[in-house]
């Protein structure tokens, strides 16, 4: 069966991620008259749970759904397709990449590929985690907070992240806990400082959570020392924002050099290790992991994609 099949397509480029690098790379690779297809969905970007965005040039102030709804119309404006699927496997197959999909129905060929699928939230791996899943226990504090109205709530990390959704939980909740393992929280400062005033926030330093406890839902956590003169503080959710880890399972079959935490290594014009693969965005081994710098991976990556694949064709 050749590629002609109505089960394989073919692009000169395909962009794996759909949040702020993989629509940036699309954007670029629909100017430069690319064949082009991005993989994912820019609704399961990290950046959609940004309540408020205060740092990205030409907006005061925008949620991280709107700026991503902005960037996918300006995708579809250039009529690059976005294919909501997961992907399973890149592999090279002689001169072309071919990209499985996890429905495993069809699959995708492309010259060269740009891997911009970002990360995923970090889990803390301590009894019941899994158990009050939903039930309690929650990664996104722009989808849920609403559910904790008048609640006793508490958010676990100490990074920037952590201070934004303690800020955001304390518009709902009646109570917010801010518990961090070291001693000092490392957001950014005019954050920490909206943390420290806010009258709802009590933060909890130098703790750590060490279990999750409820019946049909979460009704307190055991923390390692005391706290109040307990190690149970009674809780009606839990919100963890302890960092993302990159989402690389998938690239096993290319071989990619990684630094120790799984990101991958990427030169100045967002080249990897191997020949006509590209990324861009949190996945790589970025010194600042910020919107503007995802996009501008976005672009540098789209462009070497685009020289590459222009002198592929003119060899052939």
């Amino acid at each position: 069966m050749d590629r002609t099949d109505e089960n394989k397509q073919n692009y000169d480029l395909v962009i794996i991620g759909a949040g702020c690098a993989g629509l940036t790379s699309g954007i670029y690779a629909g100017r430069y008259k690319l064949k082009t297809a991005i993989i994912g969905s820019y609704q399961n970007s990290v950046i959609i749970e940004a309540h408020d965005i205060e740092n990205y040039p030409g907006f005061v102030s925008i949620s991280g759904m709107d700026l991503m709804k902005k960037f996918k119309e300006s995708v579809d404006l250039l009529e690059v397709p976005v294919l909501d699927e997961e992907v399973r496997s890149v592999k090279k197959d002689k001169d072309k990449f071919c990209i499985t999909t996890t429905d495993g129905k069809k699959e995708i060929y492309a010259d060269a590929v740009i891997v911009a699928c970002g990360t995923k939230k970090r889990k803390l791996g301590i009894d019941g985690e899994d158990a009050f899943g939903s039930r309690g226990v929650s990664y996104c504090v722009t989808c849920d907070a609403p559910l904790f109205n008048d609640k006793t709530t508490a958010v676990i990390g100490g990074s920037d992240s952590a201070c934004q959704a303690a800020i955001l939980l304390s518009k709902h909740a009646k109570k917010v806990y801010l518990i961090h393992r070291k001693d000092k929280l490392r957001g950014e400062p005019i954050n920490v400082e909206h943390v420290l005033k806010n009258k709802k926030i009590e933060i909890i330093y130098a703790t750590n959570v060490m279990k999750f406890k409820g019946a049909k839902m979460l009704e307190s956590i055991e923390l390692d020392k005391e706290y109040d003169g307990s190690k149970e503080l009674p809780l009606d959710g839990v919100f963890i924002e302890i960092g993302t880890v990159p989402s690389t399972y998938f690239l096993e079959g290319l071989n990619l050099n990684l630094t120790k935490n799984n990101e991958i290594i990427v030169d100045k014009f967002c080249k990897t290790n191997a020949e006509g693969v590209y990324a861009a965005g949190d996945i790589t081994d970025t010194p600042l992991r910020q919107l503007v710098t995802a996009c501008g991976q976005g672009s540098i990556a789209a462009l070497s994609a685009f020289k590459y694949i222009l002198k592929k064709k003119r060899s052939q």
